[in-house]
């Protein structure tokens, strides 16, 4: 459900160990600089700008969430309907399945908790190895269509510019990345990217979370819950022509802001905005009612890569 992209991080440790040791042999910093400088162009980069077969990376993001409670809505309690500012933590996991030469499967999930719920949200992405953008599986594996876009990861040393693109998986659309500009944090020079994307959820997970119609008995009692400009359009005369049960529709907006770091591509923080919006077809016009989703959340500070070392995937 949440089309974000996920950090990555690289340390080959046992690389480091020759340049610990010829430091003390070199005597200056200035030398020893070139020498790691040498060492990242000619070893590193060649090595780790493939995904490895290996990859199983984790992270955790927390903020907060507007909730739809499903029972609530079943027993008409209209007062308990929509939860709002819920504290919420979101669990991800982004592994390597399998590798089929220089293409990745690669299994991207994540569990919302919010108090006692946990909301999965399970995809699957066939993935270029070394521009991680979405390519074509093999045949018989059945994956997202992310083809072209980046789904779940920066390539190292991404692009200053508006040469990527983004696949959102609510919407199953594929979006520009757009480049923001430039920063520094804690020393690091990273480049500002945002991704909006909004439209028809298609994300089959979702879907099946959300109620397709609801009675109108029951949907009369909503009304107190609708903005005031909505109120407006859903005149007694509209809503008395409205079927039973009433179908709704979904409209997903997603807005993601990621500071990356220019040399390693990994994302220093990452903030998502995300809601999942009620629709009803009355009187000839689509009505957007409420968000029955809401997410605001990013990166913890105990996921945060800092120091940025490099290390491979684990």
């Amino acid at each position: 459900m949440i089309g974000t992209l996920i950090l990555h991080e690289t340390r080959p440790e046992e690389a480091l160990m020759p340049i610990r040791r010829s430091a003390v042999v070199l005597g200056t910093l200035g030398i020893l600089s070139v020498v790691l400088g040498l060492l990242l162009k000619f070893v590193l980069v060649p090595v780790l700008t493939k995904l490895p077969g290996s990859t199983d990376l984790g992270i955790t993001y927390s903020g907060t969430g507007t909730l739809l409670n499903s029972q609530a809505l079943q027993s008409g309690d209209t007062k308990h309907v929509i939860a709002s500012n819920v504290p919420i933590t979101v669990g991800r996991r982004l592994k390597v399945t399998s590798t089929h030469g220089d293409t990745a499967i690669v299994s991207d999930n994540l569990t919302i908790h919010a108090g006692t719920q946990a909301l999965p949200s399970n995809h699957t992405y066939a993935l270029d190895r070394t521009s991680l953008k979405g390519t074509t599986a093999s045949k018989g594996t059945t994956v997202e269509p992310s083809k072209g876009a980046l789904s779940s990861t920066f390539p190292i040393g991404p692009k200053a510019g508006n040469a990527y693109h983004f696949y959102d998986s609510t919407t199953r659309n594929i979006v520009p990345l757009r480049y923001a500009g430039h920063d520094k944090i804690r020393g690091r020079s990273l480049n500002v990217y945002t991704v909006a994307a909004t439209g028809p959820v298609k994300d089959p997970g979702l879907l099946k979370m959300l109620p397709p119609a609801l009675p109108k008995k029951l949907f009369a009692g909503l009304a107190s819950l609708l903005p005031a400009d909505v109120r407006a359009k859903a005149t007694p005369a509209t809503l008395a022509a409205l079927p039973d049960p009433v179908p709704f529709t979904y409209t997903g907006i997603t807005h993601i802001t990621a500071d990356v770091d220019r040399q390693t591509g990994v994302p220093i923080n990452e903030h998502i905005n995300e809601q999942v919006v009620a629709n009803i077809t009355a009187g000839g016009q689509t009505l957007s009612l409420i968000p029955v989703l809401a997410l605001d959340f990013q990166i913890t500070p105990a996921s945060e890569p800092f120091p940025v070392t490099f290390r491979r995937f684990a």
